[in-house]
Order: C-alpha cells, then structure tokens, then sequence
C-alpha cells in the first residue's frame, strides 16, 4: 500500500512541475515497410564497378509513395542511399545491405536491409522486359579491364529483405 501511495505522489509531482509529455510531445514510433515490400527509384550518380575495391555509394530517388497498412512510410522525392562493395558479375553490381532513407526536407527517415533488382520498362510502366526485377544494378560492361558502369538516370528497384 505505501509503493501505491509513493507513485502516486510521484505522479503528481511531475505532473505538477510539467515532466510528463504531452500527446503531442510524445515521438510517435515509425512504420517501416514490410519485407518484400518493392522502392522503386532512378540512380542519381553513375556507378562502376572498379578493380580497386572502392566502396561507392548508391543514391536513388524514389518514385512514388512507398504505403504500409494504409500508412505513408516513404514518400516520393525521398533519397535512399547504400553503399556497393563493387561486386561485379556479368552486366551487373551487386548492391545490398543497408538502405537508409531520408525524407525530403532532409529529415530523418528509416533504415532497412536491402537488395538492387534491375528495372526495364517502357517510359509509362505498361510492359516490362525479360529481366525486369533480377537481381543487380545492370549496366554496361565497359574499357579494357572490362568494368561495369551504370549511368545516372537508370531505373532499379530496391527489394525489402530486413529491418
């Protein structure tokens, strides 16, 4: 009986000297999209892959407007960056791990693991080619060594695989 009454006063008092938050003060908890949810957004930067191991960030620009359970999550305009450990096989780098999206503004966004899964579709997304969602960033293979550059401007999508 004496803890009961000892909390309660210790309510009061904060409530009284205005500790406790206010609904409005209070940070909501951010929704984050479900695993296998599917970004999709167009490469800012040209990426390469290099013989030199150089980490290379990957910046994209989603869009359209990212929804979990009826809930905005990610906007459009919103930039999602990773790093790429250019990985490169075929006409592709390998881009995955973890994404980190910022809200247009600049305001904090969410964090989530990922994988780069090739975009092709015509200009208003009614057909898609034959390797639409494989995975990898696809570009060309270019120069002697035989390096993969994506040009800025390319479609991907990013593939949801973890909080």
């Amino acid at each position: 009986m004496n803890k009961l009454i000892v909390y309660f006063a210790l309510l009061a008092a904060s409530v009284a000297s205005g500790q406790t938050p206010t609904p409005a003060e209070s940070p909501a908890p951010k929704a984050s999209p479900a695993i296998g949810t599917v970004i999709v957004c167009h490469l800012i930067f040209t990426v390469e892959s290099a013989s030199t191991n150089i980490e290379t960030p990957v910046i994209g620009i989603v869009q359209s407007d990212v929804y979990q359970d009826g809930k905005l999550v990610i906007p459009k305009g919103a930039e999602a960056t990773c790093i790429a450990e250019e990985l490169a096989f075929r006409d592709r780098i390998q881009v995955d791990g973890k994404w980190r999206v910022t809200y247009p503004g600049g305001s904090d966004g969410i964090e989530f693991d990922g994988v780069v899964c090739d975009r092709e579709s015509d200009p208003e997304g009614r057909q898609f080619g034959i390797k639409d969602g494989s995975a990898g960033l696809r570009g060309i293979i270019t120069g002697q060594e035989e390096f993969v550059r994506v040009p800025a401007g390319k479609e991907f999508y990013i593939l949801i695989t973890g909080a």
